[in-house]
């Protein structure tokens, strides 16, 4: 099962929370992520390519991402 703490939250560089942060998206927040459509819309971002802004994600964290989401938002 994926785990936000230990197998998402390590994908995000500190330089990516802080930005997104600043937009009001708290990629380093558990509670905010796995609420509402959060989630969904970060993996949209992420399986577009436009996110995070200096290039895309390796396909595979994308899709780890996308399993985190699928497996229930583990903590």
């Amino acid at each position: 099962m994926v785990s936000f703490k230990t197998n998402i939250l390590p994908l995000f560089r500190p330089q990516d929370i802080s930005c997104m942060k600043a937009q009001g998206v708290f990629l380093d927040n558990y509670s905010y992520m796995s609420s509402a459509n959060h989630a969904e819309m970060v993996y949209q971002q992420l399986s577009s390519g436009n996110m995070p802004p200096d290039g895309p994600w390796p396909p595979s964290n994308v899709q780890l991402f996308n399993e985190w989401i699928e497996d229930g938002k583990q903590p």
